[in-house]
């Protein structure tokens, strides 16, 4: 293979030291189960790295269509007060009713969350999504790709717009060949390789929206 399969601490040096200033926007795509807001949940333990942790804090929301629940959401981020770093997870977003007005509203605003909030300095929002072609679109537009499975070998001429073709391929195969590895393609900032990602400990959401509060 010429992409080479990272060991997870090539993993961590990577993601810890590049980060987009003042949004990092990161995209996490795969079905059902491949560890989508596992993976979340580690990316942010990585993030948390060398920084105080009175000045960062995550925010969980599991998507859904209600228009409620959408402004708690907001209100949310509105009202976070003495932090540098914000983490914000936007779980379970389907494109696959990516055409009704209320999804589109949501999405349109959640890529201006900086505006929301000029107290805070540093943002990382990261949207999980269950893989559709109708998201491919959308995964473009981040500053980092995430896959965290690829069952079907037809998939490869679409994504490879945020991966490459040869890259894809080599994912393919491992990801067939081990399908329950937890094995993940990254397009970190341009850098593209294949890393095994290990479950981290239980660990809970400093706030929850909606959803769960623990992972």
């Amino acid at each position: 293979m010429s992409t080479v399969s990272t060991p997870e601490a090539v993993f961590d040096r990577r993601i810890s030291l590049r980060w987009v200033p003042p949004l990092h926007y990161v995209n996490i795509i795969g079905i059902m189960g491949s560890g989508k807001t596992t993976l979340a949940r580690k990316i942010y333990a990585r993030y948390k790295w060398g920084k105080k942790s009175s000045e960062v804090v995550s925010v969980y929301f599991q998507y859904e269509h209600d228009k409620e629940l959408h402004e708690e959401f907001w209100r949310t981020i509105a009202r976070i007060r003495g932090k540098k770093y914000v983490f914000v997870v936007v779980d379970d977003v389907s494109f696959e009713t990516g055409h009704d007005k209320t999804t589109r509203r949501f999405l349109r605003e959640l890529s201006k969350i900086r505006h929301r909030n000029r107290y805070v300095k540093r943002w990382v929002l990261v949207t999980i999504i269950h893989y559709s072609k109708a998201a491919v679109p959308f995964l473009r537009k981040g500053h980092t790709k995430v896959l965290t499975s690829l069952t079907d070998p037809e998939e490869i001429e679409q994504l490879r717009w945020s991966f490459t073709t040869q890259a894809l391929w080599d994912y393919y195969d491992v990801y067939r060949m081990d399908p329950t590895g937890h094995w993940v393609l990254f397009n970190w900032l341009g850098n593209i390789f294949i890393s095994k990602i290990y479950k981290p400990a239980r660990r809970c959401w400093d706030i929850v929206v909606n959803g769960p509060e623990c992972v």
